[in-house]
């Protein structure tokens, strides 16, 4: 994770096509942010649930990646927020 946001390897390709930054990853917490483009948008005109659910399950496969034990300890919080405006 470390190599990744210091952007000594390149990062892969799901998260290069889905436009993910990781902005911080420590023992048990990482923290990513997408800003999608709009070819990730439904017909409705929001993000694909799709490319919501790729970026959780990033996040939490970093985590656990990163941590011991079980799998549902390492999975206790989920925070989402908006960006700064």
């Amino acid at each position: 994770m470390r190599a990744l946001i210091a952007g000594e390897v390149p990062p892969p390709p799901m998260i290069a096509l889905l436009g993910i930054d990781i902005v911080s990853a420590e023992a048990g917490c990482v923290t990513m942010r997408m800003e999608p483009g709009e070819y990730l948008y439904n017909p409705l005109g929001s993000i694909h649930g799709g490319a919501t659910a790729s970026l959780l399950d990033t996040v939490m496969a970093c985590v656990k990646g990163g941590s011991s034990g079980s799998p549902t300890k390492a999975f206790q919080q989920v925070d989402t927020a908006e960006p700064d405006a």
